[in-house]
């Protein structure tokens, strides 16, 4: 029935009225008041029997515990999950449940490949900020020991049937240029002229810098352990990460390339390992951390996105910096510790070549699984 003038007049000042879901008139300061990860565990090691939503679960019930707020307080939940097969539905709604937050939480689900745990952590900062939300988790989690191999549904064809390495067919390969990352990395090295000694000198002190953050007690502070139950009753506890201890210094030079045979520089040792492992983080309203008496560990000040032609994916951080230091009105003499994805070595030499951020900057090295930013920069 067609509207009379009248009930019309009615209807576009109920829509006027309700245009504006939030009374902040301004965007929040956004604080982040803890932050926690599992362990990261080798490929088919210590956490090959944990389950993606599982690791995000003992991430998200730390992260919340160390907040020093009740499970109710928080309103939604990000988390970051690129290797789904397997795992079953939602895999955010299994970690968030699985953690003891209330069953009426939303959750969402975010891949946006290497930097979906940022990303995660990036929506969740824009709902606090326009006043969708007060109080949210946001982080990520994987188990790429857990990726299954796939077979194209159909009749069997003779002769025997193709499989498919979920990991490298929906994690690892350039789905336009239909090349492995491996390659987009020799790309970049080429192009930016940046040597195999290069990569490897980068990563074997990546690795000697994990190894003193591990023995000197600084990744303790962050590391919640993930307790496995066996057989009798039995209980495994992994509580330091893995990678870093298989790493034989003295093969780095024998190692031959893996994605470019003739004249090829990335090799498995200063190339990033597949692991396992999860992260968490509570944010809210500086506002509402005040209200509850919660200390805040950092203050987000801004973060951008960049994208640029796949195969170039490494120089992808060399073109959210200017953005995000743009938006947030800072030199980049001011920043004393940047911390930028080691998918590839040549990742971060290429930005230092674009930055001239030398290494004699304080950088904080991690193993390259456990920072999940690839073509993001948040502060």
């Amino acid at each position: 029935m067609p509207l009379n003038a009248l009930s019309a007049r009615q209807v576009f000042r109920n829509v006027r009225a309700v245009r504006h879901f939030t009374q902040v008139t301004g965007l929040n300061d956004v604080v982040i008041v803890s932050a926690v990860r599992t362990p990261i565990g080798s490929f088919l090691g210590s956490l090959a029997e944990v389950p993606a939503p599982q690791l995000g679960s003992i991430a998200i019930k730390e992260a919340v515990k160390r907040a020093g707020i009740a499970g109710e307080e928080v309103q939604e939940v990000y988390m970051g999950n690129v290797l789904q097969a397997m795992e079953g539905q939602a895999p955010s709604r299994q970690a968030t449940l699985r953690a003891g937050l209330p069953i009426t939480t939303p959750t969402t689900t975010v891949n946006k490949v290497c930097a979906s745990g940022m990303k995660a952590v990036m929506l969740a900062a824009q709902n606090l900020m326009c006043g969708h939300q007060e109080v949210m988790v946001a982080g990520g989690m994987e188990s790429m020991s857990n990726v299954p191999y796939y077979m194209a549904r159909g009749t069997t064809p003779y002769g025997g049937i193709k499989l498919q390495d979920g990991i490298v067919f929906d994690g690892l390969t350039d789905a336009y240029d239909q090349i492995h990352m491996g390659n987009c990395a020799e790309n970049t090295a080429k192009k930016y002229g940046i040597s195999r000694e290069e990569q490897d000198v980068f990563a074997v002190r990546s690795y000697t810098l994990s190894q003193k953050a591990a023995s000197s007690g600084v990744f303790k502070k962050e590391i919640t352990p993930v307790e496995i139950p066996k057989k009798k009753g039995e209980v495994v506890v992994v509580s330091e990460d893995e990678e870093y201890k298989r790493v034989n210094f003295e093969k780095f030079k024998t190692l031959k390339p893996v994605f470019q045979k003739e004249g090829g520089t990335v090799t498995a040792a200063n190339a990033s390992t597949l692991n396992d492992g999860g992260a968490a983080l509570v944010l809210m309203t500086a506002r509402k951390a005040e209200k509850l008496g919660v200390k805040p560990l950092a203050r987000i000040l801004g973060f951008a996105d960049a994208a640029i032609a796949p195969i170039d994916f490494p120089t992808a951080p060399a073109e959210a910096i200017p953005k995000v230091l743009k938006m947030t009105g800072v030199k980049k003499e001011d920043i004393a510790m940047w911390e930028i994805n080691e998918a590839f070595k040549c990742l971060e030499l290429a930005s230092q070549v674009t930055w001239s951020t030398t290494s004699s900057q304080d950088k904080k090295a991690w193993p390259a699984s456990v920072m999940e930013v690839e073509e993001h920069l948040l502060f």
